[in-house]
């Protein structure tokens, strides 16, 4: 037999944004978020932002309350295996939560409110809500509450009364984004969701003890050098190092490519000339990895910055006859510095742009006759936190 409750909860686990919201946060499930929090350990070693415990109590405009913790959600009244949607547009933000006990939770976002000012207690749309006023009458802050479903929001000390009904009713419906339609054929614990201008990304992460993959699909990226998916020799292939990206871009997306790389190196004019010629003989299925970074004693020239980490571009080439000779016109020796050498070359039917034999080698390595197939999305990456 089915057990109602729990079927309900599965059921109304849905993201809530404000219409307008640019960026959104949603996790399906807190207490199946676990996963990712060992990478996010990992990588703050190396950034501070990355900490969990830099942001794991930024995800609630009013509650101090730790979402990678369950005792500390109980505390709070939020259902540890219930939904999270945080959204941003500026300094205002909305934080919806599914709850578990709402005596808890009413009570310790009514403490909060009232360091700010007065509360108020009102239907609004529909919707009981709780919100303060400040001693000249501006609205600081609030929530309102749907049966076990709660969304607040703040806006860092700006006046919210002209925008208090519309936030109100971000609670009585699901989010309607495009970007949101697009998650339910990605995996992953947690999800982004960007729109701006017409174009919407939704991005997955899936966390494993020292990585983090994230699955992303767009729409509305017309003409942005993508060539979305098929069949490409990179498609299984998995460098070793702190991360890789393969993608398949359009011609337009190979020459922006190609520009950027020389764009990006030192002394990187000698390259420029020969990026036109090469571009057009390139198929767009390329890999990029950077294998490791180890900053160097002083980090003030460009060559330090540059060589500081170690990367290495693939790219499959149409034709290797025809490509050989543009490759062997380039002054290679004017790429040799002393804190390292620039390399480009030809192995098979591949096209290298490298800074590190090492890394070259490792990505070479990586790319054999089993590492081709079908890639499901344009761009996909993957970043270790340890490479």
């Amino acid at each position: 037999m089915l057990h109602l409750p729990l079927l309900l909860s599965v059921l109304s686990a849905v993201p809530h944004a404000p219409a307008d919201a640019p960026t959104t946060l949603y996790v399906p499930k807190l207490d199946a978020v676990a996963p990712l929090l060992p990478f996010f350990r990992s990588a703050g070693q190396r950034s501070l932002l990355l900490r969990p415990e830099s942001w794991r109590t930024e995800l609630h405009p009013l509650l101090e309350t730790d979402f990678t913790d369950s005792d500390s959600l109980a505390a709070s009244g939020i259902d540890a295996s219930g939904a999270l949607s945080v959204s941003k547009n500026g300094q205002l933000v909305v934080s919806c939560v599914q709850l578990k006990d709402v005596k808890k939770y009413t009570a310790a976002a009514d403490a909060r409110l009232l360091r700010w000012g007065d509360l108020t207690h009102k239907t609004i749309s529909g919707v009981a809500t709780t919100y303060c006023t400040d001693a000249i009458g501006r609205v600081q802050g609030g929530y309102s509450l749907k049966g076990n479903e709660v969304c607040a929001f703040t806006a860092g000390g700006l006046s919210l009364e002209k925008q208090l009904q519309k936030l109100a009713a971000v609670v009585t419906k699901p989010a309607a984004a495009p970007g949101f339609a697009i998650i339910k054929s990605l995996p992953g614990n947690a999800f982004f969701v960007h729109a701006e201008d017409g174009v919407s990304v939704a991005s997955g992460l899936t966390g494993a003890p020292q990585s983090l993959t994230v699955d992303a699909e767009s729409r509305g990226l017309d003409g942005a050098g993508l060539a979305g998916s098929g069949a490409s020799p990179f498609a299984n292939a998995k460098p070793e190092g702190m991360s890789f990206v393969r993608a398949r871009l359009s011609p337009s997306g190979v020459l922006n490519a190609m520009n950027t790389l020389a764009g990006n190196t030192p002394n990187g004019r000698v390259l420029r000339d020969a990026v036109p010629l090469i571009a057009p003989l390139l198929t767009g299925n390329v890999i990029a990895s950077a294998t490791s970074v180890r900053p160097r004693a002083s980090m003030r020239t460009t060559e330090a910055r540059y060589f500081a980490a170690q990367i290495t571009f693939v790219a499959e080439v149409k034709d290797a006859e025809a490509l050989k000779p543009l490759i062997e016109a380039i002054d290679l020796s004017k790429l040799k510095f002393k804190e390292g050498t620039v390399d480009v070359g030809l192995q098979g039917n591949l096209l290298y742009f490298s800074n590190s034999t090492v890394s070259r080698d490792a990505v070479l390595a990586a790319i054999t006759g089993e590492s081709g197939g079908k890639q499901a999305h344009a761009v996909e990456f993957k970043v270790n936190p340890k490479g």
